[in-house]
């Protein structure tokens, strides 16, 4: 790793025993809206957690000068796909622009972390895990899965809300009108690619689909990639919905405690945590809510996901996912 030095204008080389920027001791790989955000805000209540608070990829927008700065509190956790898009964007400059963005720890009294929901997508980046293991060998995974069906009516809301541009785009470019509710872009997803509207929109059924559907909540192929690189006891693999308490202790655990020792650790800030997620989408009410809303779609999507989901199960040796098969609130 290199890094330039705040206000100098070089590069500053990692050397044994000097003053070190390392690289991330923890990857949070994905997936996207499965809780990444919790996750990298329970480690970073560790005081030797050192997070660029920074959420954007762009370092005119963020304060490159006070990398563990006070200011940078009221930002939310850094999320950098330099592994990914970046490196796809910029193959020459992405590294330098990685270690710009990393704060200033030594990888023994202190760490940092590296989250991006886009690492778990390997068939989209299929270079992605090798390139990690061989900057960062001994960087510790961790992954959030969650119910794939209601995963997607959430990421669904949260492009209305915030960038309804994302999807119109998958759209427009081929001259389709965009959906107006979740139902017809469900409907859109599960058209046949030989029916007469999607020969004539080609290739507009099958991108929308693998931007979509195929790859985002096939969680099992991805992190056995992962588990074959970095072995399986270094990823963890976290549900979202479990007790916050309960995935901090396996967050330390998984790091190591000699690194975050857990009696460092701010149980009581923890506790103060508010029920309210720091990004909450405020527009609708919860991915559950589509089981009341969008029934006939969900189970769809069920349908859809239950070879995956099996998949995850005999990876994990874990029976949870084989619960959002059937999975169905109480009325």
């Amino acid at each position: 790793w290199t890094q330039p030095a705040h206000g100098k204008g070089k590069a500053v080389r990692i050397h044994q025993g000097e003053s070190q920027i390392c690289g991330p001791k923890v990857l949070i790989i994905g997936q996207m809206k499965c809780g990444t955000n919790t996750l990298g805000t329970l480690l970073s209540y560790h005081p030797r957690m050192k997070i660029n608070r920074c959420k954007s990829s762009s370092s005119e927008d963020c304060n490159m000068t006070s990398f563990m700065g006070p200011e940078m509190g009221k930002h939310g956790i850094w999320e950098g796909h330099f592994l990914t898009h970046i490196r796809d964007s910029d193959p020459d400059e992405w590294l330098q622009q990685y270690a710009q963005r990393l704060p200033w720890t030594d990888g023994v009294h202190n760490i940092t972390l590296n989250k991006a929901p886009s690492y778990i997508n390997t068939r989209d980046h299929p270079d992605v895990v090798d390139l990690a293991k061989s900057l960062l060998p001994s960087a510790k995974i961790v992954a959030s899965v969650c119910h794939p069906s209601l995963r997607l009516y959430s990421e669904y809301e949260h492009v209305l809300s915030r960038n309804p541009q994302k999807l119109e785009v998958h759209y427009t470019q081929h001259g389709v009108e965009p959906p107006e509710n979740f139902t017809e872009f469900v409907n859109h997803l599960f058209m046949d690619d030989d029916s007469e509207f999607c020969q004539e929109k080609y290739p507009f059924c099958k991108n929308l689909r693998h931007n979509f559907l195929d790859h985002h909540g096939k969680y099992a192929f991805g992190l056995r990639e992962w588990m074959d690189a970095y072995g399986k006891d270094n990823v963890l693999v976290v549900q979202m919905g479990e007790n916050e308490e309960i995935t901090a202790k396996k967050l330390l655990a998984h790091v190591g405690e000699t690194i975050l020792p857990p009696n460092e650790y701010s149980w009581i800030t923890l506790a103060q945590k508010k029920e309210k997620p720091a990004f909450k989408n405020e527009v609708y009410e919860g991915r559950e809510s589509a089981y009341r809303d969008f029934p006939r779609e969900i189970e769809m999507l069920n349908k859809f996901h239950e070879q995956s989901n099996q998949e995850l199960a005999d990876l994990l040796g874990e029976d949870f996912p084989l619960e959002w098969n059937s999975h169905w609130p109480e009325p």
